[in-house]
């Protein structure tokens, strides 16, 4: 071939190059979201004008890569006719905040231009995008164990609340109503028990039914009538003006006890067993409600601090007497 020839192939090779790629006039832009954030995929809807220009439908797929970081990266498109205009739709992944462009490309034999995106920032959101957030992930039956542990805590609030208020102020009752079943109970074995030797004067017997008879009466009149004298307890017995069968039962309580002093401490032989075993049944015989009226724990603690008065006074005149002679 003649250098001439060679010289017009390669003209005709430079201008087929250059005439490959037909460049395509953008009529609109469509973004669909309208408003989209970095990283995310954004379908970009360019229609064109396809006047002149020979194509056909097509469509492909790209690896979403940013080699820069800069410019967005096509994901993927179609070329597509719809309703009679010629449409490409982009699927575009944009990776910086702000404005970022497109460059031109070239698609299927035609030539786009650049296509601008302005993309929010997915940290910043200054621009009104917020991120919804997720539902709060809770195990099945959760809210069920949440209100069966609220009721118990009330449950037990208020059996605290119970225990406090109405159990522990009769728990001191309860005590004492015991204590009453259990003195009376043995006073009433003592008395069974000494009936059947009655004749017999014995210094044990005496013992043993004056102090079940003074650890009743402690019981019942809540006084501490195991330090108390009998002379104590007939004084005793005026603090029992509004009931009568309290003060009976300390007087009765204060003659057998006199007795038993005799007959313990003096050898008197005049003092029969048998008529304070029948005082002392007399004195079971009184109805419980009728003693249930004492005389309470304040009173209690005062009938306490007179006897531990008269103590002193008793103390005080015998060492008086005794210095006297």
């Amino acid at each position: 071939m003649s250098r001439r020839g060679c010289i017009c192939l390669c003209a005709l090779l430079v201008l087929s190059c250059v005439h490959a790629f037909a460049d395509v006039t953008v009529l609109s832009v469509e973004f669909v979201p309208q408003r989209y954030h970095v990283g995310q995929d954004v379908r970009v809807v360019l229609a064109w004008d396809d006047r002149g220009i020979s194509w056909s439908p097509t469509d492909g797929a790209f690896s979403p890569t940013a080699a820069d970081g800069q410019e967005p990266s096509i994901r993927s498109f179609r070329l597509l006719r719809r309703s009679g205009s010629a449409v490409l739709e982009l699927t575009v992944i944009p990776w910086l905040a702000g404005t970022s462009v497109l460059p031109a490309f070239e698609l299927a034999g035609l030539r786009f231009p650049p296509v601008e995106l302005n993309a929010e920032s997915v940290l910043g959101g200054r621009q009104g995008y917020r991120p919804q957030p997720w539902g709060q992930l809770e195990p099945g039956g959760m809210r069920l164990r949440i209100y069966m542990l609220v009721a118990a805590a009330l449950a037990l609030g208020l059996g605290i609340f119970a225990l406090l208020r109405f159990i522990l102020p009769k728990k001191g009752m309860w005590q004492a109503a015991r204590a009453i079943r259990v003195a009376r109970k043995n006073l009433e074995k003592t008395i069974a028990a000494l009936s059947k030797t009655a004749s017999v004067q014995d210094e044990r017997a005496w013992a043993r039914l004056c102090s079940a008879l003074r650890s009743y009466a402690q019981a019942v009149l809540a006084l501490p009538v195991s330090a108390m004298t009998p002379a104590e307890l007939v004084r005793a017995s005026g603090g029992f003006e509004n009931s009568s069968c309290q003060a009976m039962l300390l007087q009765c309580s204060a003659d057998v006890l006199a007795q038993g002093d005799r007959a313990r401490f003096a050898l008197d032989t005049s003092v029969q067993l048998q008529a304070a075993l029948t005082a002392c049944t007399a004195l079971l015989a009184i109805p419980q409600p009728a003693l249930d009226t004492g005389i309470g724990k304040g009173n209690m603690r005062a009938h306490t601090r007179e006897h531990a008065h008269a103590h002193a006074r008793e103390h005080a005149s015998v060492k008086g007497s005794g210095h006297g002679l």
